[in-house]
């Protein structure tokens, strides 16, 4: 061929793909940080709010990757967690533990998110 024109995108999806790259890996930052916030939260709501501190509960407190961008917070191997954040029998009412800490932190954890991918743009 003499004279041709080539199109050729594999520069730029490359620098897509190492955009997606970045911005996964902020995504990621961001919610192993908040996670961890709201892990120390639900430690600190029941060292304030037990009578007769063991810690097994605080310290049984994990924060685990469900997915890439996916964590579970909360208690692990601890019986007696459900009844300590909703309440039970006689007039305990339950400390909320886990709740409280997504209620506190759940805002500035959308900001962050939103933040990220609006920077990433």
């Amino acid at each position: 061929m003499g004279v041709e024109i080539k199109l050729d995108i594999n520069k730029i999806l490359k620098d897509f793909k190492t955009s997606e790259n970045k911005l996964n890996n902020k995504l990621e930052a961001s919610l192993d940080m908040s996670a961890n916030l709201m892990r120390a939260t639900q430690w600190s709501i029941l060292r304030s709010r037990v009578i007769t501190w063991t810690g097994n509960l605080a310290n049984s407190i994990e924060v685990k990757k469900t997915g890439r961008f996916s964590r579970e917070i909360g208690p692990v191997g601890v019986i007696y967690d459900k009844w300590i954040e909703y309440g039970g029998k006689g007039n305990f009412f339950g400390y909320h533990y886990v709740g409280k800490s997504f209620k506190k932190h759940h805002q500035n954890f959308v900001k962050r998110i939103k933040n990220d991918v609006k920077n990433a743009l």
